[in-house]
């Protein structure tokens, strides 16, 4: 980058951390670190999950210190917002206008959407599809309703998401859901030589770390087991890059329908 330029990143990562380092003995850019480590230039000191919408309290030198609230869950939303503030302020734009922007930002379809809430029961769909983003989507969930029960409901669809490579990371990744449920994978043509994971036994894996946790079929049997075992206090998260066998749509009608 050029000396005129400014490298935003996020030390909350090792790897990247440690790159920080090396780049801030040879780079001639501007580099601006910030995230939930204290080492951090900017430093996202607090937050405070009200619903879906969180405050986040920042602390910094070179900007001072300043609040901002975002209609989202979760830590990683939190620090993508904060990115985009940094940016803002590093291009002259007025911190007060910037905390307006992200209190109204409108979510995109299919990132925390919110499909149904009623009688006691939400029914969530993401975007989600490897380890990293299911597991930041079910913790930004979990704070969003900490007393409700919690089914994560996976469907392993893409390139990434199917690759036995994976599967450990799955395990650590479901650990905040009271109830994981993983749809079964299919093998493709495309996926020749290809270790996939074995879906059955990344079920009986979280299940073995104390989530209970199932592994159906179709997404037809998913929304069977779902709706006869619902408790009125529950939170449902539907992870897929796809369409899920068309089951966001289904479940929905079907809580529509027996809704109060």
């Amino acid at each position: 980058m050029p000396a005129s330029g400014t490298a935003l990143c996020c030390v909350d990562f090792d790897n990247l951390k440690n790159l920080v380092k090396e780049w801030k003995q040879s780079s001639q850019c501007q580099i601006i670190t910030f995230g939930l480590d204290s080492s951090a230039d900017v430093i996202l000191s607090s937050r405070k999950q009200d619903g879906f919408t969180q405050r986040v309290e920042v602390s910094s030198k070179q900007f001072g210190p300043f609040t901002f609230s975002i209609p989202l869950p979760g830590a990683f939303n939190a620090k993508n917002a904060l990115a985009t503030i940094l940016t803002g302020l590093i291009n002259g734009l007025d911190i007060n206008r910037l905390q307006d922007a992200v209190a109204s930002f409108r979510p995109v379809k299919r990132r925390q959407e919110v499909r149904f809430n009623a009688g006691g029961v939400v029914l969530v769909e993401d975007f989600a599809h490897h380890p990293t983003a299911v597991n930041e989507t079910i913790a930004g969930i979990r704070e969003a309703f900490p007393d409700k029960k919690l089914w994560a409901v996976f469907e392993p669809r893409s390139n990434t998401s199917r690759r036995k490579v994976f599967q450990e990371d799955y395990i650590r990744a479901f650990k905040a859901a009271d109830v994981a449920i993983l749809c079964e994978v299919t093998a493709r043509a495309i996926d020749a030589n290809i270790e996939l994971i074995n879906v059955a036994e990344l079920s009986d894996r979280i299940g073995a770390v104390g989530v209970e946790s199932i592994c159906l079929p179709t997404p037809q049997a998913i929304e069977e087991h779902i709706t006869k075992r619902l408790s009125g206090n529950d939170v449902i998260l539907l992870m897929s890059n796809g369409s899920f066998g068309g089951l966001p749509q289904s479940l929905e009608n079907k809580l529509r329908a027996n809704a109060p």
